[in-house]
């Protein structure tokens, strides 16, 4: 009965340990899942502010004498249905133009006032957005040049699912795993007691 219980004992340990890394496993995968995503993101919005920045620029140079409204406006007609959200922005940071609902262009042109980095976030409860922003200098001579500013966002919805789903995923397979573990931790714990039952 002692060996027994000492096979438990190992067994829980053994089990225990397993656990614990496996929840130091899972909390890294989760944690390179959100980063590498977000990365992703990141270089994604990066290349939508670039393409609406370098359309806008190539209006202006076609029609120099046409205002950055008119330039951003075409610009918001012609981009597609289900590329990313955008908001181009004058020089004081005002509104021109944009793509996407009127209360999430607020709250990227207020978090990108606060930002301190090309890429931001705009978290709410349940909608958040991530976001990346660039400034734009186009030369007229002999006119100033226009400065303009270009915000494009995207829903972090499908991140956070991904997230959630594997978060999901590990829980449900944490109880089925610590009844494996137990099970093989006191299959090892006999045979590494064997020599001391055939002592006893």
């Amino acid at each position: 009965m002692a060996l027994s219980r000492l096979r438990l004992r190992l067994a829980g340990g053994f089990a225990f340990a397993f656990l614990l890394a496996l929840a130091i496993l899972a909390s890294v995968a989760l944690g390179y899942l959100w980063s590498e995503s977000t990365r992703r993101l990141d270089k994604r919005l990066d290349a939508s502010a670039d393409g609406v920045a370098a359309q806008v620029g190539r209006l202006l140079q076609e029609s120099p004498s046409s205002p950055l409204a008119r330039a951003a406006n075409e610009v918001v007609r012609d981009w597609p249905p289900a590329g990313d959200l955008f908001v181009v922005v004058d020089d004081a940071g005002a509104m021109v133009a944009g793509v996407g609902p009127r209360d999430v262009i607020d709250r990227a042109l207020v978090a990108w006032a606060a930002a301190h980095s090309p890429h931001f976030g705009m978290d709410r409860p349940g909608d958040d957005y991530r976001a990346s922003a660039l400034h734009a200098t186009l030369p007229r001579d002999p006119s100033p040049p226009i400065r303009f500013g270009v915000v494009a966002f995207s829903s972090l919805e499908g991140i956070d699912s991904d997230t959630h789903l594997l978060a999901v995923t590990l829980a449900i397979a944490a109880p089925l795993i610590l009844l494996l573990s137990v099970a093989a931790g006191y299959g090892l714990a006999r045979r590494a007691l064997r020599p001391f039952d055939e002592l006893g």
